[in-house]
């Protein structure tokens, strides 16, 4: 299949920090989701001491003991990021432009972090045109549709470490999962089933989830969704 890079962003394989807001039914042991709404990503709205509100307050403070660093370099690392965006080099608050500037953060900051990934977020070719058409009245906001219209068409190789498909609204700018509308339930009863990392290991099966809720026949929230191909990097 032929997909288009969106960028790079750094997930956990662990499930300490997954919401409990959702329904976890359903869901293999190891989740892995490009969505901060099932769990943070690095970085995150956690780092930026400017966002206030309670859950965030909790979170940064549970993943900076995490970090074990220094005061000063959480304000590099913050500095660091905040360098990348006025370079349009990084999307608010996730999203890397390349895998270098990735790779530098996290060995730069995140090194106290075990079981951390860096994923390549891909569209697929299908999906490229309708996502810029949709985006491209958004593009006066900060959006990964300034990183992928720039891109390049590529062809998913054997030498691509595949972990499966995202299913993903996007909206405001970020990605919203399947999870938090317990879609997952609704896969099961199209005899569709997620692979150990809790993503769709077929892309027939992830286009066949975005024609039946595009059909309504699985009902989701209104927003655009889309299948992601994550590709582990790191």
């Amino acid at each position: 299949m032929n997909y288009y890079e969106v960028g790079y962003i750094i997930i956990s394989n662990e499930n300490r920090y997954v919401s409990q807001s959702y329904n976890l039914d359903n869901l293999s042991p190891t989740i892995l989701s490009i969505s901060n709404y099932i769990k943070p990503t690095y970085p995150d709205e956690w780092l930026f001491s400017w966002v206030h509100n309670s859950n965030h307050d909790i979170t940064r403070e549970t993943i900076i003991n995490d970090l074990n660093v220094s005061s000063e370099t959480l304000e590099q690392a913050e500095n660091f990021i905040e360098d990348l965006e006025s370079k349009n080099r990084f999307v608010w608050p996730n999203v890397f432009y390349c895998l270098e500037n990735a790779k530098q953060f996290k060995n730069k900051f995140l090194f106290n972090i075990k079981k951390l990934r860096i994923v390549k977020i891909c569209i697929p070719e299908d999906f490229y045109e309708d996502f810029i058409i949709n985006e491209k009245d958004e593009s006066d906001m900060p959006s990964i549709y300034q990183f992928v219209k720039g891109k390049k068409i590529e062809e998913l190789s054997f030498q691509d470490k595949k972990l499966g498909f995202d299913i993903c609204g996007f909206s405001n700018g970020g990605f919203y999962s399947f999870i938090c509308n317990g879609l997952q339930n609704d896969f099961l009863d199209n005899q569709v089933r997620l692979n150990p990392y809790s993503l769709i290991e077929q892309y027939k099966d992830a286009l066949n989830v975005i024609s039946l809720i595009d059909k309504n026949i699985i009902q989701a929230e209104e927003i655009l969704w889309y299948p992601w191909l994550l590709i582990d990097c790191i």
